[in-house]
Protein backbone atom coordinates (compact mmCIF):
# COMPACT_ATOMS: atom_id res chain seq x y z
CA UNK A 1 0.00 0.00 0.00
CA UNK A 2 1.34 3.42 -0.93
CA UNK A 3 -0.89 5.90 0.93
CA UNK A 4 -3.39 5.23 3.70
CA UNK A 5 -5.44 7.65 5.77
CA UNK A 6 -7.30 6.07 8.65
CA UNK A 7 -10.07 7.87 10.52
CA UNK A 8 -8.56 11.31 10.17
CA UNK A 9 -10.18 14.44 11.54
CA UNK A 10 -8.95 17.88 10.48
CA UNK A 11 -10.13 21.42 10.94
CA UNK A 12 -9.40 25.11 11.03
CA UNK A 13 -9.32 26.87 14.37
CA UNK A 14 -11.91 25.36 16.69
CA UNK A 15 -14.03 23.97 13.82
CA UNK A 16 -13.58 20.36 12.68
CA UNK A 17 -14.16 20.24 8.91
CA UNK A 18 -13.74 16.54 8.20
CA UNK A 19 -13.85 13.56 10.52
CA UNK A 20 -13.46 9.80 10.22
CA UNK A 21 -12.09 9.97 6.66
CA UNK A 22 -10.30 6.82 5.52
CA UNK A 23 -8.93 5.58 2.22
CA UNK A 24 -6.06 3.48 0.93
CA UNK A 25 -4.22 3.61 -2.38
CA UNK A 26 -2.28 0.73 -3.88
CA UNK A 27 0.56 1.25 -6.38
CA UNK A 28 -0.79 2.43 -9.73
CA UNK A 29 -4.18 3.51 -8.40
CA UNK A 30 -5.53 7.03 -8.92
CA UNK A 31 -7.99 8.65 -6.55
CA UNK A 32 -10.13 11.70 -7.30
CA UNK A 33 -12.14 13.67 -4.76
CA UNK A 34 -15.41 15.04 -6.08
CA UNK A 35 -17.90 17.18 -4.24
CA UNK A 36 -19.39 20.59 -3.77
CA UNK A 37 -17.48 23.56 -2.36
CA UNK A 38 -16.81 23.11 1.33
CA UNK A 39 -17.08 19.31 1.27
CA UNK A 40 -13.52 18.85 2.57
CA UNK A 41 -11.66 17.77 -0.57
CA UNK A 42 -8.74 20.18 -0.24
CA UNK A 43 -8.68 19.80 3.53
CA UNK A 44 -8.21 16.05 3.13
CA UNK A 45 -5.34 16.56 0.68
CA UNK A 46 -3.71 19.15 2.93
CA UNK A 47 -3.83 16.72 5.84
CA UNK A 48 -2.22 13.98 3.74
CA UNK A 49 0.59 16.36 2.77
CA UNK A 50 1.11 17.66 6.30
CA UNK A 51 -0.08 21.17 5.52
CA UNK A 52 -2.73 20.77 8.22
CA UNK A 53 -2.29 18.77 11.42
CA UNK A 54 -4.66 15.87 12.00
CA UNK A 55 -6.78 15.92 15.14
CA UNK A 56 -7.41 12.19 15.04
CA UNK A 57 -6.49 9.19 12.92
CA UNK A 58 -3.32 8.37 11.07
CA UNK A 59 -1.47 8.94 7.81
CA UNK A 60 0.82 6.19 6.45
CA UNK A 61 3.03 6.17 3.38
CA UNK A 62 4.67 2.89 2.28
CA UNK A 63 3.31 1.36 5.51
CA UNK A 64 5.25 3.86 7.65
CA UNK A 65 3.51 6.46 9.83
CA UNK A 66 4.19 9.96 8.54
CA UNK A 67 1.90 11.92 10.85
CA UNK A 68 4.82 13.74 12.48
CA UNK A 69 6.78 14.43 9.29
CA UNK A 70 6.76 17.93 7.85
CA UNK A 71 5.83 18.72 4.24
CA UNK A 72 9.44 18.67 2.97
CA UNK A 73 10.02 15.20 4.43
CA UNK A 74 6.82 13.91 2.83
CA UNK A 75 7.84 15.32 -0.53
CA UNK A 76 11.27 13.71 -0.15
CA UNK A 77 9.50 10.36 0.32
CA UNK A 78 7.72 10.90 -3.02
CA UNK A 79 4.33 12.19 -1.86
CA UNK A 80 2.85 14.94 -4.02
CA UNK A 81 -0.36 16.97 -4.04
CA UNK A 82 -2.09 17.91 -7.27
CA UNK A 83 -5.24 19.90 -6.47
Amino acid sequence: MVLRLTGIAVGYGPKTVIQDVSFALEPGQILAFLGHNGAGKTTTLRAAMGLLPTRAGGVHFDNQPIDRLDVAARVALGLRMLP
